[in-house]
């Protein structure tokens, strides 16, 4: 079983993140050299002294430079600032304007050596530090700009451009949490909300990708493992492979139930989750029912039932179920819609929507009802996340109220399924310990208080690095941070380039294939030099089998950033299929070279060596991506290796293997048939009650 991390979603990000880099470097870069030389109040306003021999001789000449900058002619500048120079050779201020005037002319490197003589001659000089921060990260060279563009923030804090500088400097240097940090800043400014969202989403994605990754690596055998496993595999689109996802998500949450012990609760409810998806609605109802005998307050077993209740076409038992959650906690309903209806196919919306437009819906449930509405509407795309980044609103306490009873109180509260509330009187308080800062993160969690959340996670890790506990909810509240933040930018700016990549994004993960396909190809249009609309395209093609033109479209993805993992594994799955091995082959072992836990890149790598009768390395990669296997296929290969190399008790082992994966598979696809047939003659009232 792969971690998490297996599914290089960070190939999205690079793609997405390269566009929005490449956003500030074209034009917005040429405003800050523009604003930097903003004419002789600026050059006043360095604070020379007018009272030299050459005092008229520099403000010729920088006149005339101002005038070769409004003519666009930047040589025509710099040679000006070099004869300035020769007048007054020590001043900063000259040597940073002819570093503008190097970046103007695309001279970034020399830039670079002129800005750090302006630095030699006066260290705090803010537009020195700023352009040199920003050419050094323009030139891959993130580390050595940082300082500069913190020193420039300290001067003023609200300077949009080092802000957008440094924050892509935290991202190049993969301090995803800082780089989120310093975008959220960057939003607060006017003209910069939009890409400083896009920013803070994809850098909380690497954060819960870090932490996932991490939680896997320290102890495989936790059940909160195993429970993160589970919710990826459930929650995730993943193509053709989605069945086999679904199976495995089940064998990894009964592996947490196993482990979990007296912290059981929530356990069964994802189980029953990962079975519904797998289409066992039977054995999912038993989950859900056992999660509440077990914990009665569980609002995630209430839930659960409500998808049992629209799997059988039950509307007005899910109805009054929802009603009921609402009424518990309404931040959980509030955040837990948008799961619900991304559950149902499209046919159960529909008829779930003409039900509740006809239902006397009782006055006490109205609100509730119709945000379900809302979030079941053809233009609903995401909800449930607007208490993301906010703090909740501390309940007063009692005057006899201590430390050990906001605690009893916390836990109550939670027990009893009022979630909101339980974080409402943990948050901010200053006696937390970490079995309260794990009691909050799960309360925050659950009730859409995602950043609140997060932080208790983080103090769980300064407590203890290893803390498992806080990894798992630093992972889940980082994923739901990075989508709010996207769903922000995309109000902001839906009609931007990033926007229409995300709308694809959306329509691709919810099968709408035309749709987008139309949201990618606009935004290659308004953003031609990014590789994040391509690869989008070419995701669409590849899933759905279209050769053709998935090929070209991640060949273009390619010429623009050819180190993208993702684009190179979906051109070399795309090549295996077609059984063009040897071209398969560099963009396959592209992908493992930049990640190595990405197990389906193994298994295509595995045919293209034994295509290439490469044994030893085809076996190497055979082992390596034995975990995916769910249908046998792969076992059956090292079958077929281990006899050619004349190692039979081997052989026999992964024959046996190959043939129980094939009999489960098979057995998998006959009860899920007959599960959709039952409930398809209930929905038809044909069935049993």
């Amino acid at each position: 079983m792969p971690a998490p991390a297996g599914k290089p979603v960070n190939g999205y990000n690079q793609a997405f993140m390269r566009g929005i880099r490449l956003t500030w470097k074209g034009a917005a870069l040429m405003a800050v050299c523009i604003a930097m030389l903003g004419g002789a109040a600026r050059f006043r306003a360095h604070g020379l002294v007018f009272d030299s021999p050459g005092t008229q001789a520099m403000n010729e000449l920088y006149q005339a430079a101002q005038s070769d900058i409004t003519k666009g002619n930047y040589s025509a500048a710099a040679e000006k600032f070099r004869q300035m120079l020769k007048l007054d050779p020590n001043s900063p201020e000259v040597w940073s304007d002819l570093g503008v005037a190097y970046s103007m002319q695309g001279r970034h490197q020399e830039a670079v050596e002129i800005f750090e003589k302006a630095l030699q001659l006066n260290p705090s000089l803010r537009s020195a530090n700023l352009m040199l921060g920003i050419e050094l990260v323009r030139l891959g060279k993130p580390e050595g700009a940082i300082p500069h563009l913190e020193l420039v923030l300290k001067l003023q804090p609200a300077d949009g451009d080092a802000l957008s500088a440094l924050a892509s400097a935290f991202f190049a240097t993969h301090q995803f949490e800082k780089a989120a940090d310093v975008f959220r800043r960057e939003s607060q400014l006017e003209g910069k909300a939009a890409n400083a969202w896009y920013g803070i989403g994809i850098s909380f994605e690497h954060v819960a990708e870090d932490a996932a990754r991490r939680l896997g690596g320290m102890e495989k055998g936790s059940a909160y493992y195993h429970e993160l496993v589970g919710e990826f595999l459930t929650s995730e689109d993943l193509g053709s492979a989605q069945q086999a996802a679904a199976i495995d998500a089940e064998k990894d949450l009964r592996s947490a139930l196993e482990r979990a012990g007296d912290a059981a609760e929530g356990f069964h409810a994802a189980l029953g989750f990962a079975l519904l998806k797998a289409g066992d609605v039977s054995q999912a109802s038993k989950e859900f029912e056992t999660e509440l005998r077990a914990y009665p307050g569980s609002l995630d077993g209430k839930l659960g039932l409500v998808e049992v209740a629209l799997a059988k076409r039950d509307f007005a038992a899910a109805a009054a179920s929802l009603c009921g959650i609402d009424a518990t906690d309404a931040g959980y309903y509030e955040s837990h819609l948008t799961a619900l209806v991304a559950s149902l196919g499209s046919n159960a919306e529909s008829a779930f929507a003409d039900y509740l437009g006809g239902a006397g819906i009782p006055a006490s449930c109205s609100a509730a009802i119709e945000d379900l509405k809302v979030a079941l509407g053809p233009t609903s795309l995401t909800a449930g996340l607007g208490r993301a980044f906010e703090i909740p609103r501390p309940v007063a306490q009692g005057s006899g109220s201590n430390e050990d009873s906001r605690r009893a109180q916390a836990r109550a509260e939670f027990a009893a399924g009022h979630y909101t509330l339980c974080a409402q009187t943990l948050a901010g308080a200053s006696f937390l310990k970490s079995s309260d800062d794990s009691v909050l993160a799960r309360c925050a969690f659950l009730s859409g208080y995602y950043l609140v959340a997060y932080d208790a996670a983080k103090n769980l890790l300064a407590g203890a690095a290893d803390s498992v506990p806080g990894t798992y909810w630093k992972a889940e509240a980082a994923k739901k941070l990075s989508q709010s933040a996207f769903e922000k930018a995309l109000s902001i700016s839906p009609d931007s380039w990033q926007g229409r990549v995300l709308m694809g994004d959306i329509y691709r993960q919810q099968s709408k294939w035309d749709l987008a396909i139309s949201e990618y190809t606009a935004a290659a249009k308004l953003m031609p030099t990014s590789p994040a609309a391509e690869l989008g395209l070419g995701t669409v093609y590849w899933q759905n089998g279209q050769n053709g033109p998935a090929e070209s479209a991640l060949r273009t993805a390619l010429k623009i950033d050819a180190d993208n993992p993702q684009t190179n594994f979906e051109l070399g799955d795309l090549l295996v299929r077609e059984h063009r091995f040897e071209e398969a082959a560099p963009y396959l072992e592209r992908t493992v070279n930049e990640r190595p836990d990405f197990l389906p890149a193994h298994a295509d790598l595995a045919k293209v060596y034994i295509a290439g009768q490469n044994t030893a390395r085809a076996m190497a990669e055979v082992l390596k991506a034995l975990p995916t296997d769910q249908t046998g296929d792969l076992h059956y290969q090292l079958y077929l290796l281990y006899k050619k190399q004349g190692m039979a008790g081997q052989a026999q082992t992964a024959l046996e293997q190959s043939q129980k994966l094939r009999a489960g598979a098979l057995e998998t696809r006959q009860k899920n048939l007959e599960e959709a047939l039952h409930l398809s003659k209930q929905a038809d009232g044909l069935g049993e009650p």
